[in-house]
């Protein structure tokens, strides 16, 4: 298996660890400070400096996700009697149609991918509020991203088990 390093896979890691990266309390995050407040414009340096850490933190919530809101976004689809197609569905994946299932992919589950991620990454940080005692508006305003970003994660899932089953059909 090979690990394409596309714009989207970019923006599956990049966008969730950036949201915690930046909005972690300063309690917690001491050493990075100079990093994240960019009072004065930030040299080249601090610039890929924030971009790496953010692209690492991001893929922590991508693996992360895996076992955390993943099982809750399943839980809640079966809550509402939706079926997941099995995973019987790679032996449909022949050459000729591969690049279908790869725009499949690309297109849907990268797009649920991103969304469970952002909600993961709301989440972690409404906590990590938690853990500083800083239960103030911007605490409120991670986990209401966390609560949405929760409905957005089952609808996307939702819309991607459509577009395999449909994918199965054909």
């Amino acid at each position: 298996m090979k690990f394409d390093l596309t714009l989207t896979t970019i923006l599956v890691f990049l966008v969730p660890g950036t949201l915690v990266f930046f909005g972690m309390p300063a309690d917690l995050g001491r050493e990075l400070q100079s990093l994240r407040t960019f009072q004065k414009l930030p040299t080249a340096t601090e610039m890929i400096g924030a971009f790496a850490i953010s692209f690492f933190i991001g893929a922590l919530v991508d693996s992360l996700r895996v076992i955390s809101v993943q099982p809750i976004v399943v839980r809640i689809l079966k809550l509402l009697k939706h079926q997941s197609p099995s995973w019987a569905y790679f032996k449909h994946v022949t050459p000729v149609r591969l690049s279908v299932f790869e725009v499949v992919v690309e297109k849907s589950f990268e797009y649920y991918r991103l969304n469970a991620n952002l909600c993961l990454a709301f989440l972690l940080t409404a906590l990590m509020h938690v853990i500083a005692w800083k239960l103030d508006l911007r605490f409120l305003f991670f986990l209401g991203g966390f609560a949405i970003w929760l409905v957005i994660a089952v609808l996307s899932k939702r819309d991607t088990d459509k577009i395999l089953t449909a994918f199965i059909k054909k």
